[in-house]
C-alpha cells in the first residue's frame, strides 16, 4: 500500500563537501590569516574605517576628480544662477508664491531670449 516503500540507508557513505578547503596548518605558529582586499572583486567596505584599517587603497582616485562635475563650469553655472537671482541651496518653499513666480519668469526669459536669437538666424538664411 501507500507509504509502506523500503527505504535503504548507506552508512558506508557520506558527504564530501568542502573536502578541498583551504586548510590553515595549526601546527606552524608563524601561519596567520592576512586580509586581502582584491577578494573583495569590488565590495564595498561597511564603513571608512573598515576601508582604511584593511588599506583598500583606491589607485588612481585622485585622477578622476575631473570626471566629477568638480569643474569651472560649475562655478560660471552659479554665478548665472546668481544673476536671475536663483539659489539652488533654496527649498522648493522658498521657490512658491512671489518668488517662484520670479524664478519662473526668469527662465521664461532666458527660453524667449534664446528662440528669438534663432528665430532670428532662420530668417537671416
Amino acid at each position: 500500500g501507500r507509504g509502506r516503500g523500503s527505504v535503504n540507508i548507506n552508512v558506508n557513505k557520506y558527504n564530501n563537501i568542502n573536502v578541498n578547503r583551504n586548510k590553515i596548518n595549526s601546527n606552524n605558529k608563524n601561519s596567520n590569516w592576512k586580509h586581502n582586499a582584491n577578494n573583495r572583486r569590488g565590495t564595498p567596505y561597511r564603513d571608512s574605517k573598515s576601508r582604511e584599517q584593511f588599506g583598500n587603497k583606491r589607485s588612481g582616485a585622485d585622477k578622476r576628480q575631473n570626471y566629477r562635475g568638480r569643474d569651472t563650469q560649475r562655478d560660471k553655472a552659479r554665478s548665472t544662477l546668481d544673476k536671475r537671482a536663483i539659489s539652488p541651496s533654496d527649498g522648493r518653499k522658498q521657490l512658491q508664491g512671489s518668488d517662484g513666480y520670479k524664478a519662473r519668469d526668469s527662465v521664461n526669459k532666458a527660453n524667449r531670449d534664446f528662440s528669438q536669437k534663432n528665430n532670428t538666424r532662420q530668417s537671416s538664411n
